[in-house]
């Protein structure tokens, strides 16, 4: 049995623009287990700067896909104590990263920081990259 918890927010990028990010945490009882573990992971979508409008059900659907996945998760929390990963927990969880996200989304965003490089040396090749 799993719980699914998102946490939907913005952020402006380096140039300016306002992007959509979804974080999802998904809460698994390991069944599996003889010592009853309770697995939280972690996954992040962000709205590409040339999407025109957000889809955030599409968003949710990338951030649960990137949780379930171990290249694509950014997170993994894991307990012997089933109690411990509770809502509360997650929200507050999900909360501070969303938070740090928003002050360094290239720990999140592959190639985000050589973008934001790039924008700051010539903006026109930036944009001319990215197809804006």
């Amino acid at each position: 049995m799993s719980k699914i918890t998102y946490k939907i927010d913005k952020f402006t990028d380096f140039s300016g623009y306002t992007r959509e990010f979804i974080f999802c945490a998904v809460s698994i009882e390991n069944i599996d287990s003889k010592d009853d573990m309770k697995v939280l992971r972690i996954g992040v979508s962000v709205q590409n700067p040339k999407d025109a409008e957000i889809d955030t059900e599409l968003g949710k659907r990338i951030s649960y896909g990137k949780a379930m996945k171990n290249k694509s998760c950014c997170g993994i929390i894991v307990s012997n104590n089933k109690g411990m990963i509770n809502t509360k927990v997650v929200n507050a969880l999900l909360e501070q990263e969303a938070e740090y996200f928003k002050i360094n989304p290239g720990k999140y965003l592959k190639g985000y920081n050589k973008d934001r490089e790039l924008y700051n040396s010539n903006s026109d090749l930036y944009y001319d990259k990215m197809g804006l």
